[in-house]
């Protein structure tokens, strides 16, 4: 499968994800969204992977540049365009993109294709990036909760 084509199975396990994410959710946490900005109620993070490749496909990094993806707002438009140029490329013509790191030229379609699904979902017009992950997460937390209060 190449140029153009989407595998159903990427397709329904975006739309599952996002589905679950909805379910999970507190009860009202959704709805409760700004009626004029149609600004949700909470910030929306994205780490790791395929969000800060896109970040640096959006401002199309010769390399990787920690400094300028941590804390970049990544436009569903943004990532609606780039899935896009993706999915008119074939697999092989993706490693010459600006920003797209060796090895994830096979990945980035799908994952994109499961941002722009969730962000759709859930109404998300941007997602905030760090490139920061889940163990910075936790020794974060850890070291706030050994703080004296």
């Amino acid at each position: 499968m190449d140029r153009g084509e989407v595998d159903p199975l990427i397709v329904a396990t975006a739309a599952g994800i996002a589905r679950l994410i909805v379910a999970a959710a507190p009860t009202g946490l959704l709805r409760r969204a700004d009626r004029a900005s149609g600004a949700l109620p909470f910030l929306v993070v994205g780490t790791a992977g395929t969000v800060t490749s896109l970040a640096a496909m959006a401002q199309k990094l010769p390399a990787y540049e920690p400094a300028r993806i941590h804390n970049y707002e990544l436009q569903l438009s943004t990532i609606q365009e780039l899935e896009q140029a993706f999915l008119s490329r074939k697999k092989a013509d993706r490693a010459g993109l600006p920003g797209l790191e060796k090895g994830r030229e096979e990945v980035i379609a799908a994952g994109a294709i499961i941002i722009r699904t969730v962000m759709e979902t859930l109404g998300m017009p941007r997602v905030l990036v760090s490139d920061l992950g889940l163990r910075e997460g936790v020794l974060l937390n850890l070291a706030s909760r050994a703080e004296p209060q």
